[in-house]
């Protein structure tokens, strides 16, 4: 079985409970929680702030739900 992480888990802007100081009091809109939207990339209502890795090196690799899985090689 495949497990697939959210990306805002390895944010330095993620708070908890589905919230991060890009969306402000809203919820982390679906396609940047599940990672159907880089957020490497700008995303409506982020407030100008993406994804940065909370520790130096780590960016995880993502799938994006839409995909076949596994991915192709």
């Amino acid at each position: 079985m495949t497990t697939i992480v959210s990306q805002c888990y390895w944010c330095k802007h993620y708070e908890e409970m589905g919230k991060c100081k890009a969306f402000g009091e809203e919820l982390i809109p679906n396609e940047v929680f599940f990672n159907v939207h880089d957020h490497k990339q700008p995303f409506p209502g982020d407030n100008g702030i993406q994804f940065e890795p909370e520790k130096e090196g780590e960016i995880p690799i993502l799938h994006n739900p839409n995909d076949p899985w596994p991915p192709s090689q």
